[in-house]
């Protein structure tokens, strides 16, 4: 996935940030098991939990 195809589908998700659709495509993959996070300030960790509960249309996970 290209970084523009990753800006143009994540602006579809009204509300969240590029981080969090990242972390949620990724975690979509069935290859993925787990993903590690790194962060340097408190907000990232929390919007790495919130990806948590995004889902992803079929169309963003396959783009």
């Amino acid at each position: 996935m290209s970084a523009l195809d990753l800006d143009r589908l994540s602006g579809s998700k009204e509300g969240i940030s590029m981080e969090q659709f990242s972390l949620a495509w990724l975690l979509s993959q069935p290859a993925v098991t787990a993903s590690i996070v790194g962060t340097t300030a408190e907000k990232h960790i929390i919007e790495a939990v919130e990806a948590l509960d995004i889902t992803l249309s079929e169309e963003e996970i396959t783009s």
